[in-house]
């Protein structure tokens, strides 16, 4: 059983499933405290049996190259609202939550090898790209704009403005 730190608050005993769901949802961070005895602590991070670790695989055969990229196989968790999802998404479609608005620059992800939780702005793979203002038109590009009457030496105005007394 484990008791959990999170800043100066301790709750528990939590068995290390729990522990697991807790982090898995995102409710606490790598970075928060366990101890199985409330005196010697550390984070979960460096809590082997509280991390999952993935399971080595057999070795795949060669394969035949291939024209296109390689897929990028992350997983990632990620919240909309402050909420955890509950599925996790691989990198491609994470990409397209954000880049359609689904998925905003200050929601949190989290994938393998991530200390904690990363704002979407911070993670240069999934962050959008920064919107380029429109160049602004060259010297010369536009002709000048064409006045109306007589504005010329006698200042011809229109009769509103006379009307208004502006002169």
């Amino acid at each position: 059983m484990y008791y959990l730190r999170q800043r100066t608050r301790v709750s528990g005993p939590f068995s290390a499933d729990q522990i697991k769901g807790l982090l898995h949802r995102g409710r606490i961070a790598r970075s928060d405290k366990v101890s199985t005895d409330r005196t010697t602590w550390q984070p979960i991070s460096e809590t082997p049996e509280l991390i999952d670790r993935p399971q080595p695989s057999e070795p795949k055969p060669a394969e035949q190259p291939s024209e296109a990229p390689p897929r990028d196989a992350r997983v990632w968790y990620h919240t909309r609202g402050g909420v955890q999802q509950p599925a996790s998404v691989d990198t491609e479609t994470l990409r397209h939550l954000v880049q359609s608005g689904q998925v905003g620059a200050a929601e949190m992800v989290w994938t393998e090898g991530f200390p904690d939780w990363q704002p979407v702005s911070s993670v240069p793979d999934i962050a959008p790209a920064p919107q380029t203002p429109p160049a602004y038109p060259a010297a010369g590009e536009f002709p000048p704009p064409q006045l109306q009457g007589d504005f010329g030496p006698g200042l011809d105005l229109p009769p509103v403005v006379r009307k208004k007394g502006w002169l």
